[in-house]
C-alpha cells in the first residue's frame, strides 16, 4: 500500500474523531465556509489531536507584557490566555506569517470543550503590543492598558469570532490538520 492511501485511511478514522469532538467548530466552519489556521514552524503531522500548552514559551512579546495581559484578562474571568492558548485566525495570510518558510498553515478545528478569547477589534495582539515596548518606559503600562480595554475581549459566540477575521486564543483540545486536507474537509462538512 501506498504512503497516500495509508495516510487516508489514518485521516478517515481521526475525521470520524473529530465529528463527534468537534461538532460546534464543524458547524461554524460549514455555516461560515471558513477555517482557522495556525502558522507552524515545524512539520506536524498531517492530522493529530493536541492540547495547548499550559505556559506558552513568549516568543516575541516580551514576557512582562504577556504577563500583564494574562493579569488583565483572568481579572476579566477569562480562561483562554496568552500563556496558556494557542492562536488561530481564518486569515490564511496571517496564519502564513507565522509558519516557517517552507510549511503552510495548518487548519485548527477546536474541541467542544475549549475555551475562546477572541477580540472583535484586535487582528493579531502582538501588532498592537509592538507599539507598548516601542514607547517611552513611563507610558508602557499606559498605553497597554488602553489597548486592552479598546480590545472589547469575548468569550463566546465561535461564529462571531470566525467572522472577525481575527486572532482567537484557543485553550484545550484541538485537532490539527495539514491544510492539503482543506478540500476533502469541504466535502465532507
Amino acid at each position: 500500500m501506498r504512503w497516500a492511501n495509508i495516510t487516508e485511511v489514518i485521516f478517515e478514522e481521526e475525521w470520524s474523531k473529530i465529528e463527534k469532538e468537534c461538532s460546534n467548530a464543524l458547524q461554524v466552519m460549514k455555516s461560515t465556509d471558513k477555517f482557522l489556521y495556525r502558522g507552524i514552524k515545524h512539520i506536524a503531522k498531517p492530522i493529530e489531536r493536541l492540547h495547548s500548552p499550559s505556559n506558552r514559551k513568549s516568543t516575541g512579546t516580551p514576557v512582562w507584557i504577556r504577563n500583564k495581559i494574562d493579569i488583565f484578562l483572568k481579572e476579566k474571568g477569562f480562561v483562554a490566555l496568552r500563556s496558556n492558548s494557542v492562536y488561530a485566525t481564518t486569515s490564511y495570510e496571517m496564519a502564513y506569517l507565522y509558519s516557517d518558510d517552507m510549511l503552510s498553515p495548518y487548519i485548527i478545528i477546536p474541541t467542544n470543550s475549549v475555551a475562546i478569547t477572541w477580540s472583535p477589534i484586535i487582528d493579531d495582539l502582538f501588532h498592537w503590543v509592538k507599539e507598548v515596548w516601542r514607547s517611552h518606559v513611563s507610558k508602557q503600562e499606559t498605553k497597554l492598558n488602553e489597548i486592552m480595554n479598546k480590545a472589547d475581549y469575548q468569550s463566546n459566540n465561535l461564529l462571531e469570532a470566525f467572522n472577525s477575521g481575527n486572532e482567537i486564543m484557543i485553550n484545550g483540545y484541538y485537532w490539527i490538520i495539514d491544510s492539503k486536507y482543506e478540500n476533502k474537509i469541504r466535502d465532507l462538512l
